[in-house]
């Protein structure tokens, strides 16, 4: 238990989890999405940008295979799975981020990888940058067949 300076016990009265996937369970991929939809929502009601409601529900739409966090550099971005378009999806949420596409087939997870070093990968394919939800939306769809 911790203590503070004057040896009183710390009592934690409340823990805010700064991870949109919570560690842990196995949860499917509708659990998932459904736990990123209600934390977005708890975000949107502090007053945080429709942009990220914005992206995740475009992201949601294309129907992803799995959704999981990223790791290193990337550890703060969502991973989204497509593997009917063969796509490897990295978002950041957050507004002033951006979002990278790899090719799913050529992207390692185990690769060292980091926002400066993403796009010399050889899966990596484009950059997004969170300025303009139009023009996100229209770059974003390039890459998939159709809905």
């Amino acid at each position: 238990m911790p203590y503070d300076l004057k040896f009183d016990p710390i009592i934690v009265t409340k823990y805010e989890d700064r991870k949109l996937l919570p560690s842990g369970k196995n949860y499917t991929i509708k659990e998932k999405l459904e736990i990123i939809e209600n934390r977005i929502s708890d975000e949107k009601a502090r007053d945080k940008s429709i942009g990220n409601s914005y992206r995740f529900a475009m992201l949601k739409e294309r129907v992803p295979t799995d959704v999981t966090m990223g790791i290193g550099g990337f550890n703060e971005y969502l991973m989204f799975e497509y593997i009917e378009e063969n796509l490897m999806i990295l978002e950041n949420l957050n507004s002033g981020n951006a979002t990278f596409i790899f090719t799913l087939n050529k992207f390692d997870k185990e690769r060292p990888l980091n926002k400066q070093t993403a796009s010399k990968d050889p899966s990596f394919l484009k950059r997004i940058v969170h300025d303009n939800i139009e023009s996100w939306g229209t770059q974003l769809s390039q890459y998939f067949k159709s809905v």
